[in-house]
């Protein structure tokens, strides 16, 4: 719902009371303003706005933004969800999602999961002007249990893999190929695994126990190897009964072997960590949000991480520090 400023403008004035000539004609755009477009801010009613994404909805050369709020998601119009969203991602097209409907083809698609416990794969019809399912995904029962999956999303940036997880103690990993039943879905698996509750480690085992704060997966140069892929998701866990406050934890998923492994992990009692998120277009890194600060964080070694670079948040300071 893009208007231009004159139109826009010429539109509300009709809509006040009478103004002298001289206010309407200072509120006329400049010329060299006519062709500048803003989006009208009656595209959001009520309720307040938990998720925004943006994406190549409409097609290829658009880049449009997605608002998400409570019951509903809106680009241009309101779309209802069945049940509360709880979280909604961008999955960007790949080959693996390839379908007959040139329609459909090279737009990205929109993820989204309700406590209706179903995943929803959403594309958006131009014609219809508004979302329409491909498929749903039963994830777990209707409701808010704190151990079914249904809280959180996380996709890849080559958008071949997608993680759910629950509040706590659980998550799923899926991989993603679009079939000609419509099935989008190839293989999934649940963490930890339901036989021991146990992962693997390089020392042992350990289980994911306590709150999942925050998850995402750390993405390699896929055009520069012929290696089988192993996608890693790295998760902020606030392990229940620790000293520690934070616990990083970077799972690797062997496909062939039909296995979750923790490749990594590191737990400290520092500021308190709460989001973490891939750098966009940069293999192998991701900021890490904590309580205070922002730390870059280099992953291409997925095995040993390290720290390139920490920002203050203290803007009660003059400038940032540097660590």
């Amino acid at each position: 719902m893009a208007v231009s400023e004159e139109s826009s403008s010429s539109s509300s004035s009709s809509s006040r009371p009478n103004t002298s000539n001289s206010n309407t004609n200072s509120r006329s755009p400049p010329k060299h303003n006519a062709n500048a477009y803003y989006l009208a801010k009656t595209v959001l009613r009520g309720s307040v706005v938990l998720q925004a994404v943006c994406g190549h909805f409409r097609s290829t050369s658009s880049y449009d933004v997605v608002f998400g709020k409570m019951g509903l998601f809106n680009l241009f119009v309101n779309n209802l969800c069945f049940g509360t969203i709880k979280d909604l991602v961008v999955l960007p097209w790949n080959e693996k999602l390839q379908v007959q409907s040139p329609k459909i083809t090279g737009k990205d698609m929109l993820v989204v999961i309700s406590d209706s416990g179903k995943l929803s794969f959403l594309t958006f019809c131009n014609e219809m002007h508004r979302f329409f399912p491909l498929t749903h995904v039963e994830l777990s029962s209707p409701g808010n249990s704190r151990h079914q999956l249904g809280r959180m999303l996380a996709v890849d940036s080559s958008g071949c893999f997608l993680a759910a997880s629950a509040y706590e103690d659980q998550l799923a990993i899926f991989s993603l190929s679009l079939s000609s039943t419509g099935d989008i879905i190839d293989k999934r698996i649940f963490c930890p695994p339901q036989k021991d509750g146990r992962l693997k480690t390089a020392r042992g085992s350990t289980n994911i126990s306590g709150t999942i704060w925050s998850m995402c997966f750390i993405s390699e140069d896929y055009h520069q190897t012929s290696k089988v892929r192993k996608p890693v998701l790295a998760i902020l866990l606030n392990r229940r009964g620790s000293f520690y406050r934070n616990e990083l934890l970077l799972l690797e998923w062997n496909i062939e072997e039909e296995a979750v492994n923790v490749i990594y992990q590191f737990a400290e009692a520092g500021p308190l960590a709460y989001h973490i998120v891939e750098v966009p277009h940069s293999h192998g890194f991701a900021f890490l949000f904590r309580a205070g600060d922002i730390v870059l964080m280099d992953f291409r070694n997925v095995h040993s991480p390290s720290c390139v670079y920490r920002r203050s948040l203290n803007f009660h300071t003059v400038g940032g520090t540097k660590f």
